[in-house]
């Protein structure tokens, strides 16, 4: 099966200067990240802090380190988390794939690590496997996808039948 490497996870923050050098005590900066609930990087139920999942425990992690800062995190639906750091709302969202729409709107980090996008189904419904080389070739198929990630757009480009969720 083909696999295609996708960078998903990507961070920008927008840190915030504190207070003046004249400041006898340090202010502190809340920094207020948004993804969605995609397991096992992010574990929790929409309207709430996430509970766990890879990515968390990294960003939990690093933020532990700064002085001064304090980390909040709250899960939204993808496209509201997205639409929330490209309006400015929040300070920041991870689990993102870098695309050159993104890039004019937001700023990536380096990534902190790497997936592949996989195709999944039952082998009870298709006990010999799917065989594909092409997304024409999944015409026949129809795929659960989640309403704004990027790997959509060459699916529905290609007319496969997508169920969005």
């Amino acid at each position: 099966m083909k696999e295609k490497n996708f960078i998903i996870i990507r961070i920008f923050l927008i840190l915030l200067c504190a207070s003046s050098a004249a400041s006898a005590e340090a202010s502190v900066t809340s920094v207020k990240l948004v993804p969605d609930p995609w397991p096992p990087y992010v574990i929790g139920e929409e309207g709430n802090s996430p509970a766990g999942g890879v990515t968390v425990e990294i960003l939990t992690k690093i933020f532990e380190r700064l002085e001064n800062v304090i980390l909040e995190m709250k899960l939204y639906p993808w496209k509201r988390a997205l639409n929330y750091a490209v309006e400015g709302d929040v300070d920041g969202i991870w689990m993102v794939v870098k695309n050159e729409e993104r890039i004019q709107v937001l700023e990536f980090t380096e990534p902190l690590l790497e997936a592949r996008a996989l195709f999944w189904y039952l082998r009870s419904r298709y006990p010999d496997g799917i065989r594909w080389e092409t997304l024409a070739d999944l015409a026949p198929y129809r795929i659960v996808v989640v309403r704004g990630y990027e790997y959509t757009k060459p699916l529905f480009q290609k007319s496969i039948r997508c169920l969005v969720n």
